[in-house]
């Protein structure tokens, strides 16, 4: 994957996020081989399974949903997996 083609994927993901679709953000992601993905591309994919363990797409989950406790392990272990560069990220 190019730059262009990242920057493009990541705005697109941003729009997803925005609007709710969670899954989308997680599909296009993992599309791409887990060696291939860098810091930013793990952190955009264990944000949207936290969102997506505790909204749902589209909020699905409403506000007195149980949270899916296995989803945000998955995003958790993503995010330590990225732990050293995060650090300092206020995103991570």
């Amino acid at each position: 994957m190019n730059q262009a083609e990242k920057a493009e994927l990541l705005e697109q993901i941003e729009k997803w996020n925005d609007a709710d679709e969670f899954a989308r953000c997680i599909e296009a992601i993992e599309a791409i081989p887990e060696q291939e993905r860098d810091y930013l591309l793990t952190l955009k994919l264990g944000r949207a399974y936290s969102n997506l363990a505790v909204l749902g797409d589209h909020g699905a989950l409403g506000e007195n949903a149980e949270v899916d406790g296995d989803l945000l392990r998955h995003a958790i272990d993503l995010l330590e997996s990225v732990r050293t560069q995060g650090e300092n990220d206020p995103y991570w």
